[in-house]
């Protein structure tokens, strides 16, 4: 790898969460190995002595929130019986026992046919009722969330530390939701 200032190697990824480790790479190490850093989107070029912000986005984070929820027509087909059939008086468990009845996929097995790596070992030498084995919870999760509405509901958990990928679940007191986000599935 050519560390000369005039390589030209772009790289468009986050530099890193731990802003320890961050503040590390692009106060010492980057100019000490004769590297430039660029974050476009947060003014921040290590070959300027002006990165006074740069600790506090490292802390911080960046997120945008530019992705949109689109309705899966084949997923959406499941919601809307299981909704179908709670309107018809079926409570959560009768539910789940007409979707193993008629073999409809649980909500990991129809990602893992969609995309093999998800659930792989899951799935991998599972028998066919694995794929439609759902549940009474499964059944409830998807009664109770207004991500079908249109709404879309946050802090249900909250990060224990941002160096840590643990979440912690919040009392539904603590929770926002927000309305039409999004398109509701229709049925």
């Amino acid at each position: 790898m050519n560390n000369s200032p005039n390589s030209q190697i772009y790289h468009r990824r986050r530099l890193g969460r731990d802003y320890l480790k961050t503040g590390f790479y692009t106060e010492c190490w980057f100019p000490e190995n004769n590297m430039r850093y660029i974050a476009l989107n947060d003014g921040i070029d290590t070959l300027k002595q002006d990165n006074d912000i740069a600790p506090f986005k490292n802390i911080q984070g960046d997120h945008q929130g530019k992705g949109k929820i689109l309705i899966d027509e084949v997923s959406s087909e499941t919601v809307k019986l299981i909704f179908d059939l709670a309107k018809q008086g079926l409570g959560a468990s009768r539910i789940r026992n007409v979707l193993i009845e008629r073999k409809v996929l649980t909500p990991s097995a129809y990602l893992h046919k969609q995309n093999p790596k998800y659930f792989a070992l899951k799935f991998q030498k599972a028998p066919k009722s694995d794929f439609y084995a759902w549940t009474t919870v499964a059944v409830e999760r998807i009664l109770s969330n207004e991500i079908y509405i249109g709404n879309i509901t946050h802090y249900k958990e909250i990060s224990v530390s941002f160096k840590s990928k643990k979440r912690q679940p919040q009392p539904p007191d603590k929770w926002l939701t927000v309305e039409n986000t999004h398109d509701p599935i229709k049925y």
